[in-house]
């Protein structure tokens, strides 16, 4: 029973130790690109996302990568309390009810 369990514990340490290989690149071909021409941008940050967003209205986003663009362009108007679920103000300094 040692034997199977060993064999697989090694075949996930060497596909964990690959994974971790394919992820390291030399400065250079990281630089290149696919292009040849990208050069690397100390300030810019990359998000690889699944898809995506299909709108960026935030009255009328129906998938989720849309919802996750829009909440970081928009502020609210109001927001929750973190702690509680009462109202406070976002953008808005005051309002009626």
């Amino acid at each position: 029973m040692a034997g199977p369990q060993k064999l697989t514990l090694c075949g996930i340490a060497g596909v964990l130790f690959a994974l971790a290989g394919a992820g390291c690149t030399s400065a250079g071909a990281a630089s290149e690109g696919l292009s040849g021409n990208l050069h690397r941008d100390l300030h810019t940050v990359i998000v690889g996302r699944p898809s995506d967003a299909i709108n960026l209205d935030p009255a009328r986003v129906t998938d989720n990568e849309s919802v996750e663009v829009a909440e970081q362009i928009y502020d609210k108007l109001v927001t929750y309390h973190p702690s509680s679920d009462s109202i406070e103000p976002a953008l808005a300094t005051s309002w009626e009810s």
